[in-house]
């Protein structure tokens, strides 16, 4: 797990009802894409806590420019104190498979 800012520390209360933005870039050139995209909780040592996941489809942006809506939910309400990373990843369906992604160090108290 290697962050790539300094974290942000939560208190169970606090954790319950924030939101931390992320905005990863997937650009779609030609033809149908499907891009998979994922919000991981990862404790200390890099065991999974949560996991969601759900597949878009380049048709939903209809040829126009644009991007996709991504919410994920990942309760802390269980979670016991400690260091945890935030991984978010989106992937597409060609190639080599593009990944781009961001991890997010958090300490819950």
């Amino acid at each position: 797990m290697s962050p790539d800012n300094d974290g942000a520390s939560l208190s169970r209360g606090h954790a319950m009802n924030s939101r931390i933005p992320v905005a990863l870039a997937v650009v779609v050139c030609c033809g149908q894409v499907f891009v998979e995209l994922t919000a991981e909780l990862r404790a200390e040592g890099g065991t999974l806590v949560r996991r969601v996941a759900e597949e878009r489809s380049s048709k939903e942006l209809q040829g126009k420019r644009g991007g996709y809506g991504f919410a994920a939910q990942l309760p802390l309400n269980d979670a016991a104190p400690g260091i945890y990373v935030i991984h978010v990843e989106a992937r597409a369906n060609i190639r080599e498979r593009p990944t781009v992604s961001r991890d997010i160090q958090i300490r819950i108290r």
